[in-house]
């Protein structure tokens, strides 16, 4: 019977998800960092990290309390006491800081009348009588007082100039009618508080200006008047 010779057997290919031991593993840069980042990921480092912010308002509350407590230790209710004069001060810096603002909001502007080019006077009286007929007070003032200036400005009592401001007009009447001169400024003021300051009109309102509107279209200029380009305006 011949003799058989057996040879080894081939090592097997190795497995690339398994790679050899030692040195003969070499990852690249991108591997590396790869696999750091995936290790850095892991929800236990995030929860081992301190927040910084959290940190610090712990600690400033217990020196804080610390504080407070040495505060009692040398006379009861001390601690207490400071804070609530803390609070009443905090309190009152905050209505320093709010009031003038909530007062600027509240106080009406001085703005431009806003007239548009091509409407009339008595464009201006049926829009103010169709808001008076709805109800709307509040619009059938300011189409009224537009009424006002737009007459005037057709009488050439005032200069067909934009931007004018309700107090302008009030100021510039003034010269040509005296006698009107209270009901102007209470007119003008109306119209700023009306249009910019939000503010409601009665139906009392609407008539006054509309009464004043009507005296105006048909007064004659008083010995004060004077012409557009001579008249003082008032200050904005």
């Amino acid at each position: 019977m011949p003799f058989t010779r057996l040879e080894p057997a081939p090592d097997p290919a190795p497995d690339p998800a398994f790679p050899p031991a030692g040195d003969g593993f070499r990852p690249s840069g991108d591997e590396a960092r790869s696999e750091l980042a995936r290790e850095l990921a892991r929800p236990e480092y995030a929860q081992a990290v301190p927040n910084p912010l959290l940190q610090f308002l712990r600690d400033a509350w217990t020196a804080l309390t610390d504080w407070l407590s040495g505060l009692d230790s040398l006379q009861p209710n001390l601690g207490s006491l400071v804070v609530l004069l803390f609070l009443a001060a905090l309190a009152g810096a905050a209505v320093l800081l709010v009031r003038p603002r909530l007062r600027r909001r509240a106080a009406p502007v001085a703005a431009d009348v806003g007239l548009v080019a091509g409407m009339t006077s008595d464009s201006y009286r049926r829009l103010a009588a169709d808001a008076a007929d709805a109800g709307d007070w509040s619009a059938g003032c300011v189409h009224r007082f537009r009424a006002l200036v737009r007459q005037a400005e057709e009488r050439t009592l005032l200069d067909a100039q934009p931007g004018r401001t309700a107090f302008e007009v009030a100021g510039r009447l003034e010269a040509a009618f005296p006698g009107e001169a209270g009901e102007l400024r209470r007119a003008a003021t109306l119209f700023n508080e009306v249009l910019y300051g939000h503010h409601a009109a009665s139906a009392d309102d609407c008539v006054r200006v509309g009464e004043l509107d009507a005296r105006l279209a048909t007064a004659t200029p008083g010995d004060g008047a004077a012409s557009p380009a001579r008249a003082l305006a008032v200050p904005r």
